[in-house]
């Protein structure tokens, strides 16, 4: 075995050799990167193309039903919002955007729809006056972290609450979807609903997960370690379905850009049904 190991070594060292003296070393090395990423379902921020808005698709017309509640922390300008309003039957959204000209811009672009609330707060694991550094008009990469490659921003004051002092301030039961955008303050978010998760009062979280976790100091871990004893399934969106994580490994941290979700227990086998879910093996990671 161990011989045989060897010649597929040698082998792909020599056609990779090959490559490099025909392509070049840079070009290379960016294919090599692009099938990886792709492969893995990272790297594409297109929601249209990496499976986030198909999936919220399947998910909001299929298994949420009418009148769903969904709530959407980091909302920017609404995009992700105007989505779900569009495929949920009845559904309304919670929309959360602490930067005060984006909150404008969101407010504005939903003056009058009833299905709508804007609020002018982040969502995090405490309560109180924060600082939000603003990278730029309306931009989506507005954070409480500083973040990398963002020179020129300038600061903001900001007020936070957390999701669980939210829903008892307002008697709300239960979320159906929970879709966290915040730039590396994702995880902040899921503890600040510790009460709500542990009690799976929420049906469907996802979030976005990329480099903005570094100097946050979070890691996917946190996520796993947070809703896996809760009872919720852990998957990454890939553009053709699924691919739902049993257990944490090291290597998912790769702070790479890609959207995740989890999935209450009791809502799996209803997903299952939709959408093509693949269980996770050690050649995924």
């Amino acid at each position: 075995m161990r011989t045989e190991n060897q010649f597929k070594a040698r082998l792909i060292d020599a056609t990779l050799r090959g490559f490099e003296a025909v392509l070049g070393r840079r070009a290379l090395n960016r294919l090599g990167g692009f099938v990886y990423w792709r492969t893995r379902g990272e790297q594409l921020d297109d929601p249209e193309r990496n499976g986030e808005n198909r999936t919220l698709d399947l998910v909001a017309r299929c298994v949420l039903g009418p009148r769903a509640v969904a709530l959407d922390a980091g909302a920017n300008v609404g995009d992700w919002t105007a989505r779900f309003l569009a495929v949920s039957a009845g559904g309304r959204v919670l929309a959360f955007e602490p930067v005060a000209e984006t909150y404008r811009a969101l407010q504005s672009r939903f003056a009058g729809e009833p299905r709508v609330e804007c609020l002018a707060l982040g969502l995090s694991d405490r309560a109180g006056a924060a600082t939000m550094r603003v990278s730029g008009s309306c931009s989506g990469s507005n954070s409480l972290h500083a973040l990398p490659d963002e020179s020129g921003e300038r600061t903001e004051p900001a007020t936070l609450t957390t999701g669980d002092a939210f829903l008892g301030e307002r008697g709300v039961a239960a979320i159906d979807f929970l879709k966290i955008d915040v730039e590396g303050h994702e995880v902040a978010v899921l503890r600040g609903f510790g009460r709500a998760i542990a009690e799976r009062r929420v049906r469907f979280i996802q979030w976005e997960y990329n480099k903005t976790w570094i100097p946050a100091r979070t890691s996917l871990q946190d996520v796993f370690g947070l809703l896996g004893p809760a009872g919720y399934r852990l998957c990454k969106i890939r553009p053709r379905g699924l691919l739902c994580y049993a257990r944490y490994h090291p290597a998912l941290d790769s702070f790479c850009y890609s959207n995740w979700l989890a999935v209450n227990e009791r809502d799996f086998a209803a997903l299952s049904a939709v959408i093509r879910i693949d269980a996770d093996t050690a050649s995924d990671w």
